[in-house]
């Protein structure tokens, strides 16, 4: 945490990821300052009883629907109790969740003199649903915090910058010589669950 405040106040801009992180620093007292002071938020409730979140208006996220992994049948791993996490002072909420208990799921604490933006994101980053979801959560993520990012397209798998019939073909031959662009669920792996990951990103379509 000492080495995170320096790195903030020297004008560094992380981003945190964890369902627990709140709730280690503020419930087991393990950086109850830096929960408030660095990251900018107030711990709510260990639970937040729910595995969907949906971005605020006029954040980077706005209109984006941000689904977890969280029960049985998961890829990564569930997320059992996903922290609900409030803004403090000139913080603001970037993402909420639907349902549930009632709070943010990610928070923004703006710095200003030189010091850092942070953003705390109650939902850890490996268990959203879709490849396409992550890129764009991801993107929002950097924005948020004053970075640039030029999103990628998993689903324009022969890379001509057009989402068109021919990326389909492309998707097979990934499949059958298990190249990268064959993962569309970004599990790093090459399955048969790719083509379905590869549907729903082509028809998400492009950022």
């Amino acid at each position: 945490q000492t080495l995170g405040d320096s790195y903030v106040q020297t004008g560094g801009n992380p981003v945190v990821s964890g369902s627990d992180s709140a709730f280690d620093l503020n419930v087991l007292n393990t950086g109850f300052l830096f929960l408030l002071n660095t990251l900018g938020a107030l711990y709510v409730a260990d639970d937040a009883q729910t595995d969907v979140a949906f971005g605020e208006p006029g954040t980077p996220f706005d209109g984006l629907p941000v689904g977890f992994e969280r029960g049985l049948a998961v890829e990564t791993y569930s997320v059992d109790s996903p922290d609900v996490i409030e803004p403090l002072g000139v913080s603001s909420s970037l993402i909420k969740y639907v349902a549930g208990v009632a709070g943010s799921a990610a928070v923004l604490n703006p710095g200003t003199g030189g010091v850092g933006n942070t953003v705390l994101l109650a939902i850890p980053f490996e268990t959203i649903e879709t490849a396409s979801t992550r890129a764009a959560v991801m993107a929002g993520l950097l924005d948020a915090v004053g970075l640039e990012v030029t999103l990628a397209c998993p689903a324009d798998t022969n890379g001509d910058g057009a989402m068109t019939p021919a990326d389909f073909t492309a998707w097979v031959l990934a499949f059958n010589t298990k190249a990268a662009a064959c993962d569309q669920n970004g599990d790093t792996l090459c399955t048969p669950s790719d083509f379905n990951a590869w549907v729903l990103n082509f028809n998400t379509g492009c950022p």
